[in-house]
């Protein structure tokens, strides 16, 4: 137990947390209801006085919250309703709990687990609680009602027990002791009641009945696919008239004579005179007039099922709604010849199948199983009809879990019968329970209830095989059925050796079935035809393939898989172009295996050549894309892929794994193609993330994760939006962890520098520093203290130390990584540590060190390992120093040489402005400005960095000015300011400065001068405030002064 004190200060921090969220977060924010809802538990937990209370409203908010949100279908949800629940039930305010018991069960929709029985069982608790006060109040009638309705709930608990816990666990135990306490309690109810409980005893199973089970007939051999219909008959059961002297007894008892036997035409003719009789004799609405009704609706439900129909659906449903309208006058809705009338309309609606009577068939089945369940009748052959066809109605609407449990009571009832039921009819509804199971298992997001349920499937397929075979044979339609669906279970499991002694066994039947007859041959009721035998061995084949191909065993998968495509090819006239696209499609995966891409391709193209028009084969599709892919053929990849994606997505529940992939590589694609194809690339990753985060709770291994994220990162990271980048990086490190990637690896300081990098731009220097720390420590323990790859994560530590003005340990990272860049110069270089290189010679470029810097980026010029982008860093780089050290005719070739190897790109906006910048220099000015102006085109192409866009215009704009273009140069500078004010460029205060004093010098040659003074002003108050202490700053700020001291007598 927690203590008290503990919950009280766990309470306090929650409260305090709530009053900040409230303040900052929107009223809906995730992390708002949770604290609140945790809260709840709290004072749930702590129970002292009123704590009660204060639980309830934490919950309300909570669930008011959620239901905002339009997200009530989980957990959390349903254990506030739970916990609401239980308060309310201790309060004995017993129908607000059960409202919230119920409420708790819908969150948990589907669940058969534990949890969900024993909210059964204080649902069932809450009714016997009510039962009590009405039973006091000698309110006997509602209490045996209400009591029923407990039991019902108890009953489900402990059926859910027996199949999570077992027969024997403390729990199943418990509550059958306490429905058996309820049951006493009904049946005393009733006593003390004086009313009349002859239709209690009545048993539903009656041998005049016309409506016998005869399970489902099973017609594919996929679990994908439902069992037929079976022809079921109506479950009322016929009231033998006794002899009369009246002339209408007298012809009631021939017309029942003519039922039993079997004269059905005759005795609809005779019901319906008794019909007439009665309505003249009793009037229209009295309750003999209904026991009539309902025998002719039993009747015409017989002939509606002869062959060929002799009655009509429609008709039998007028008659059962005549019947039903005249019991409800006399009788209570719960009396057992409602009850009946209403299985049997379901049984009509059932049975007509038209659009929509799916959902009225279960609502009448629903009705009469709900009385049928209060009124405790034991399981008999009409319920187990109805369970039957329930179980194929929610099958056909593909609520698996219900089939299963309306499928799996059909069974348990059908062998409870004293006795003898039909083996057929048993195995049958052990298949439709084994097809259920696996239908379950397919759309389970539980790895656990997955093998569970294919293992239940499996046990009830070898059951009903075992059955079948020993009534009919192995040849019959049904065994062989049976024996498929084992043949695919093993499969799902991993029995591959189960699964091939299945599926050869079936193929040597059907083999020797093909062998002995010809195409003119059987088809009947327990047999196979000779074509559906053709189709089942090309099917088996393929599957035996398949399955060799799980083992490894490959050699065996192509003999199998080459057979069927042989038959196929060679009997056209058997077989269809879909049996082939299926053949070729499996066969294209072990060409692979194999390493024959050329022959996968041409089958994967051969498949999908035939499919016909408006039909598609994704996997098929994706397959053969990623084969171009990996043969680094993305002209062929990538149309694929673009017209695959919408397909994919459109069913994404389906094939979420393939949209992840396909998502993937289309935006590998765009990453590949530079800084154009980032956005595209990010778009693209950011779905896939999305598509990863909503399915991995079905425990899908999704590949590359954390490179993915990590490219994320990178993309935004090279964007400037350096917090979402951080976001990405961060988790591309925790994946990496979670998924016990080694932290002694390459791998892992390349994350812990991404992080590193992203926290440097955010100002994190503390959390940056121990990054890059560790990812030194790691790199020298991979690689040598010495080695080259250590390189950028050494230049990166003397960055954050120089940021950290940590200056001597600053100097020393820089000094060792020059010491190990001397050695490199045999060293192949990879693109981390060419950036490198660049970045440690911009450091000794800012010191005005060109020696070193010159052999940083002297290092990469030239080298054919280095990527073109970062080659032609290094030759802008040493054409700047070419420049800074009056080298002109030097750093133009440099550049020239750059330029001509490289793309639009920023790192092309920077050659052509140093270009401009030596032709300034020599006061060409036309040469200046034409690449100036380039500069600025192509800056407005790519979109290029704000910053690189201001400072080209304010070039061009000195220029104009220095031509005496005046109104060209002020709109330059213009332009300029503005974006750096835009952009809130307060980091480079210099560079502003210098542009206002040129726009001032030209208010001076214009004779205005007081323009120019609040511009010369400007420069000095804005140098001064920052406090900037660098030559430049000082040399702009000294003009600034200079200027204001020239114009300060001139107006």
């Amino acid at each position: 137990e927690i203590p008290s004190g503990t919950y009280d200060q766990a309470i306090q921090y929650l409260e305090k947390a709530i009053s900040i969220f409230l303040e900052k977060l929107p009223e809906d924010d995730e992390h708002l209801i949770t604290a609140i809802a945790s809260t709840g538990d709290l004072y749930f937990g702590r129970d002292t006085s009123g704590d009660d209370s204060k639980a309830l409203e934490c919950y309300e908010r909570a669930i008011a919250a959620k239901k905002r949100q339009g997200k009530t279908k989980n957990s959390l949800v349903g254990n506030m309703y739970c916990n609401s629940g239980e308060i309310h039930f201790k309060q004995e305010q017993y129908e607000q709990a059960i409202s919230n018991f119920k409420s708790a069960l819908e969150c948990r929709k589907g669940d058969t687990s534990a949890e969900s029985g024993v909210i059964h069982q204080c649902i069932g608790l809450s009714f016997e609680k009510i039962g009590d006060d009405q039973n006091m109040d000698g309110n006997y009638n509602e209490a045996a009602a209400t009591y029923s309705i407990g039991a019902t709930n108890l009953t489900m608990a402990r059926n859910i027990f027996e199949s999570d816990l077992g027969p024997n666990h403390h729990n199943t135990q418990m509550v059958t002791k306490l429905l058996k306490s309820l049951t006493t309690k009904i049946q005393n109810a009733k006593r003390m009641s004086n009313g009349d409980d002859a239709y209690a005893a009545v048993s539903i199973h009656d041998t005049s009945n016309p409506r016998r089970l005869t399970g489902m007939e099973v017609s594919s051999v996929s679990s994908n696919d439902m069992p037929g219909q079976s022809k079921k008959r109506p479950s009322r059961p016929f009231r033998v008239g006794k002899m009369g002297e009246t002339e209408i007894e007298r012809k009631e008892y021939e017309a029942n004579e003519l039922m039993r036997k079997k004269q059905y035409d005759d005795a609809m003719a005779r019901y319906e005179t008794v019909l007439g009789m009665k309505k003249a004799n009793f009037g229209e609405t009295d309750i003999r007039v209904a026991y009539t009704y309902e025998r002719m609706a039993n009747v015409e439900a017989i002939l509606v099922k002869m062959y060929p129909p002799q009655g009509t659906y429609d008709q039998a449903i007028s008659l059962y709604e005549k019947a039903i309208s005249v019991y409800k006058l006399h009788l209570p809705t719960e009396h057992v010849s409602i009850l009946f009338a209403t299985a049997c309309m379901g049984d009509m609606y059932f049975g007509r199948g038209r659009p929509g009577d799916d959902i009225t068939a279960l609502g009448y089945y629903n009705s009469s199983l709900q009385l049928i369940l209060d009124k405790q009748i034991k399981m008999n052959p009409d319920l187990v009809g109805m369970y039957s066809n329930m179980g194929e109605l929610y099958y056909a609407r593909s609520d698996f879990q219900m089939a299963l449990k309306c499928f799996l009571a059909a069974v348990s009832g059908l062998s409870e019968q004293e006795e003898e039921y039909a083996d057929e009819e048993y195995a049958i509804l052990l298949q439709s329970a084994g097809l259920s199971y696996v239908k379950s298992a397919d759309n389970s997001p539980n790895t656990l209830n997955v093998t569970r349920n294919y293992e239940s499937a499996l046990r009830s397929f070898m059951t009903a095989h075992e059955i079948l075979a020993a009534k009919f044979g192995d040849d019959h339609k049904l065994t062989i059925d049976i024996l498929h669906h084992r043949g695919d279970v093993n499969f799902k499991l991993g029995n591959f050796e189960e699964a091939l002694t299945c599926y050869m066994k079936e193929l040597n039947i059907s083999k020797k079935f093909i062998a002995h007859f010809t195409n003119s041959s059987i088809t009947s009721d327990d047999s196979m035809s000779l074509a559906d035998r053709h189709s089942r061995v090309i099917l088996l084949l393929r599957l035996i393939g398949i399955t060799h191909m799980k083992r490894g065993e490959l050699t065996k998968a192509m003999a199998f898989m080459e057979e069927a495509l042989e038959i196929i090819r060679d009997q056209p006239q058997v077989h269809s172009n879909e049996e082939l696209m299926a053949a070729l499609i499996a066969i294209a995966p072990v060409y692979c295996q194999l390493g024959d891409a050329k022959h996968a391709i041409s089958c994967y193209k051969e498949a999908l050549d035939m499919k016909p028009p408006g039909q598609e084969y994704p996997i098929a599709q994706y397959n053969l894309a990623r084969l171009y892919a990996n043969m680094n053929r993305f002209d062929m990849s990538q149309p694929l892929f673009e017209a695959l994606l919408p397909l994919l997505m459109s069913n994404i529940d389906r094939y979420h794994r393939e949209a992840y992939n396909v998502l993937r590589c289309i935006g590998d694609h765009h990453f590949t193609m530079g800084v154009g194809g980032h956005g595209k690339a990010l778009g693209c990753y950011r779905v896939a993330l999305t598509i990863r985060e909503k399915y991995e709770s079905r425990n899908i291994i999704y590949p590359y994760v954390t490179a993915l994220t990590s490219t994320v990162g990178f993309i935004l990271y090279a964007a400037g939006d350096f917090e979402q980048a951080m976001y990405f990086n961060q988790a591309a490190l925790d994946n990496y962890k979670n998924k016990c990637g080694p932290t002694n690896s390459d791998r892992y300081a390349a994350l812990q520098n991404n992080v590193a990098n992203s926290m440097m731009k955010l100002g994190e220097y503390n959390g940056a520093l121990d990054c890059y720390s560790e990812a030194v420590q790691v790199k020298k323990a991979c690689f040598g203290e010495q080695d080259i790859r250590v390189l950028g994560a050494i230049v990166n530590l003397g960055v954050i130390q120089q940021e950290l003005q940590n200056y001597a340990e600053s100097v020393a990272c820089f000094e060792e990584a020059r010491h190990i860049l001397s050695g490199a110069l045999s060293s192949k270089l990879s693109f981390e540590v060419a950036n490198a290189c660049l970045l440690l010679g911009n450091i000794y470029l800012k010191r005005n060190d060109f020696t070193a810097a010159r052999t940083c980026f002297g290092i990469v010029r030239d080298r054919s390992d280095v990527r073109t982008e970062e080659a032609h860093r290094a030759r802008a780089c040493l054409g700047y120093i070419s420049s800074k050290q009056g080298k002109l005719d030097d750093a133009l070739k440099m550049y020239k040489s750059a330029i001509s190897r490289d793309e639009n790109s920023e790192n092309m906006v920077a050659l052509l402005n140093g270009i401009g910048n030596i032709y300034a220099k020599g006061r060409n000015l036309n040469e200046a400005l034409f690449y100036y102006e380039k500069a600025m085109n192509v800056s407005r192409t790519i979109n290029v960095n704000k910053k690189t866009l201001a400072k080209t215009l304010q070039n061009i704009g000195n220029i104009y000015r220095k031509k005496r273009d005046f109104d060209n140069a002020e709109a330059c500078f213009e332009e300029a300011l503005g974006i750096r004010k835009a952009i809130g460029e307060a980091s480079t205060p210099v560079d502003n400065a210098k542009l206002m004093i040129d726009w001032g010098k030209i208010y001076v040659s214009q004779k205005k001068y007081r323009q120019a003074k609040i511009l010369f002003s400007e420069v000095e108050s804005t140098l001064r405030r920052i406090e900037a202490d660098t030559a430049e700053a000082n040399i702009y700020l000294s003009k600034a002064v200079t200027y204001l001291n020239e114009l300060k007598n001139k107006r």
